[in-house]
């Protein structure tokens, strides 16, 4: 939410007219909107990490983990769209990463009327179709080395937790609760996920929710 308001807050004193004649890729490494380092240059020393330090005390893998992401973490992806992304686009991040910050930057106009959402029907406007990444990268970093999940995610592998006993959930947070379910059955996925992971592990399924994730699940 943080990264959003100084990206309104940068408009709204006119200082993204001039990023197009600047270096953006200088100004975005600045503001942590990218990064040279892949995602392993951002693990913690094993000493720092709790699940690392259980584990030498015999901690493992008990119940398997969904998680739920909060409000803005999770990244939206193009599948359809208007003339002035579709082909640019397609399958690549609208919301979520440095293509967020390079979208609002320079193709302001373009970024805002995709993830605009109808006023009367509250899903997307006709053309136009955004939907949640999935897996763990939806949401294990918001941008570069702005992480999300990505502490949680590497403690439980230091557990012994991988794909078969943990997932991320991940939903479009610009729909209203009912929407979730009717336009994208979220909620009967989760459902189904859910049982399958008990099925699978034997055990009872612990749900790790953030933020608007929490309100959702209860609404679950």
């Amino acid at each position: 939410c943080g990264i959003l308001v100084v990206m309104i807050k940068l408009e709204r004193a006119g200082m993204t007219e001039n990023l197009t004649d600047m270096r953006l890729e200088e100004f975005l490494k600045r503001t942590g909107w990218a990064s040279n380092h892949n995602v392993s240059s951002y693990t913690s020393p094993q000493s720092h990490r709790v699940g690392y330090r259980l584990a030498q005390e015999g901690a493992t893998v008990k119940y398997p983990v969904v998680m739920i992401p909060g409000f803005v973490t999770s990244g939206l992806e193009l599948w359809d769209g208007k003339p002035c992304a579709k082909n640019k686009y397609f399958r690549q991040r609208m919301w979520g990463g440095i293509g967020t910050a390079r979208q609002f930057f320079t193709e302001r106009d373009c970024w805002r009327e995709h993830l605009a959402l109808d006023p009367l029907t509250g899903v997307d406007p006709e053309g136009i179709r955004l939907r949640s990444c999935q897996g763990f990268e939806a949401a294990d970093y918001f941008a570069a080395n702005y992480w999300v999940w990505s502490k949680l995610i590497e403690n439980l592998a230091d557990l012994g937790y991988d794909g078969s006993t943990m997932s991320m959930m991940s939903y479009d947070w610009r729909l209203a609760y009912p929407l979730v379910e009717k336009r994208d059955g979220y909620l009967t996925h989760l459902r189904h996920h859910i049982e399958a992971m008990h099925k699978t592990n034997g055990e009872k399924v612990v749900l790790a929710a953030h933020s608007m994730g929490s309100p959702l699940i209860v609404y679950f």
